[in-house]
């Protein structure tokens, strides 16, 4: 029997360190990520407040953004017309430029580019910007009766529009709209900020401070937790932690999920990052 044993450990031994390149070589594929990536996500009910971020503005937009000089939170002024990049640990202003537009209310970022969503001339506007610089690349008229919050989920930018009580995907290139999804039928139909936590698109409702993970194909309500928000403005996801704006008040609360689901989500997070420069 202690024979067995040791054949066992001596074969447990062998074939460990096989299994575990097999798994390496699995997850830096392109495939392997896409499939940890689709797998990947938290359960809204493991999303705790873990602390809160004191803003020298009003914030009606937010965004996660990364580049070569590191990981940045872009917030938007809603009465300042100023986007700021911020610390995203301690809230500290590490740069800021103007906003292409007045009074803006949305941001996204889509891994290269920011896009922002405010008021220019007679109608809302989105404007693609160079976030380092503050340039416009381009902009195009708003879809709806006024959107309210950016979303980006590759290839698609998503709009909220609170007036239409609906959230609708766009082809970034040519602003056709691809898709629309109403809002949760058991909300109050006043939206406050989007964003994507892996490929959830999570929809906050501004009067009951409940944050709900959504199908963006057909709005399916898969999951909710309340933030004990009132008046949530905006949303953004980043480094495995769920920023949430609650605009007049100048403060962003900070959530991160449970332990448990915590290294799921870094390597989720890592797995999208690859597939899109893939």
């Amino acid at each position: 029997m202690r024979m067995l044993d040791k054949l066992s450990v001596k074969g447990a031994r062998t074939w460990h360190p096989i299994i575990i390149m097999i798994l390496v070589c699995f997850l830096w594929s392109t495939q392997g990520f896409a499939t940890l990536a689709d797998a990947t996500g938290v359960d809204p009910g493991d999303w705790y407040k873990e602390r809160s971020i004191s803003a020298s503005a009003d914030i009606m937009g937010l965004a996660y953004a990364y580049d070569s000089e590191g990981e940045h939170l872009l917030a938007a002024g809603f009465e300042t017309d100023i986007i700021y990049a911020l610390n995203p640990n301690s809230g500290a202003v590490l740069r800021s430029f103007p906003s292409p537009g007045t009074r803006p209310e949305g941001l996204t970022f889509d891994g290269l580019y920011l896009w922002c969503q405010a008021e220019g001339g007679d109608s809302d506007q989105v404007y693609k910007i160079d976030y380092l610089t503050g340039t416009v690349l381009r902009s195009f008229d708003g879809p709806g009766s006024g959107g309210n919050g950016l979303a980006w989920l590759a290839p698609s930018l998503y709009v909220n529009d609170t007036f239409d009580d609906t959230i609708y995907e766009l082809d970034p290139t040519t602003a056709s709209v691809r898709n629309s999804i109403t809002f949760p039928a058991q909300s109050s139909g006043i939206g406050g900020g989007i964003t994507f936590v892996e490929n959830n698109l999570y929809w906050s409702d501004y009067n009951t401070g409940i944050i709900y993970s959504l199908d963006p194909r057909d709005g399916t309500v898969l999951g909710s937790f309340d933030s004990r928000i009132i008046g949530i403005e905006a949303m953004a996801y980043g480094n495995g932690e769920l920023f949430v704006s609650d605009g007049r008040g100048q403060t962003i609360h900070v959530f991160v999920p449970e332990p448990a689901t915590l290294l799921l989500l870094g390597l989720g997070a890592l797995a999208l990052r690859r597939r899109r420069r893939a």
